[in-house]
């Protein structure tokens, strides 16, 4: 088929570090910084879990925890809960020193595999500001604060 073979000359010769192409039902052709793999990926895997106070939990996609590294937790008052626990959505934003930032940008930024942006979990407090991107960054103001609340994905 000469539109597929077209399709495959630009998607491999383009400057584009992250590129994604769904060839058939969830079979996908990705370009992640100069790699090239073919990949099944479940894009409407949305998940979402809210919780009133701080509990264990274990899902599919994550598990909460009450000590870990550093940069797996996050300091959650109780003026945050209820809280949810969730993947990245369209228009996502987190407030830095500088002001506020897209998720997707930071996923670029720290060259986070398109096939992984959809299932960092992300914790979004009762104001509905996201305080935490799993492993990336915390709300500002929140780094210097012992963590109480850690992720394992």
């Amino acid at each position: 088929n000469k539109s597929l073979l077209l399709k495959l000359k630009s998607f491999i010769s383009s400057k584009k570090a992250n590129l994604e192409y769904e060839i058939y039902k969830d079979f996908y052709m990705l370009k992640k910084y100069q790699q090239i793999s073919f990949e099944y990926l479940k894009k409407d895997n949305n998940y979402q879990y809210t919780l009133d106070n701080f509990k264990l939990l274990k899902t599919p996609y994550f598990k909460i925890k009450e000590t870990g590294l550093k940069m797996e937790g996050i300091y959650v008052s109780d003026d945050d809960y209820p809280i949810t626990i969730r993947n990245y959505r369209d228009g996502d934003k987190i407030q830095l020193k500088e002001g506020y930032k897209k998720v997707n940008r930071l996923f670029i930024d720290k060259k986070v595999p398109i096939k992984d942006r959809n299932q960092l979990p992300i914790i979004v407090n009762k104001n509905n500001e996201i305080i935490f991107v799993y492993k990336l960054y915390r709300k500002y103001g929140l780094k210097e604060i012992k963590n109480n609340l850690y992720l394992e994905k």
